[in-house]
């Protein structure tokens, strides 16, 4: 019975890794997508309206 609750208890782990990893991969894909528009506005001289 002990077996069981700790397989459990790994596969929630790999679960919440898996979801950390993704979430970790999103956000450091939307930071470069921000700096890219941040990058082109400047060339563009949009920069003048901050």
């Amino acid at each position: 019975m002990g077996e069981e609750s700790n397989v459990k208890r790994r596969d929630s782990e790999l679960m919440f890794k898996i979801l950390f990893g993704i979430l970790g991969s999103f956000n450091s894909l939307l930071v470069s997508l921000w700096f890219r528009v941040e990058e082109n506005a400047n060339l563009c001289g949009l920069y003048i309206l901050y």
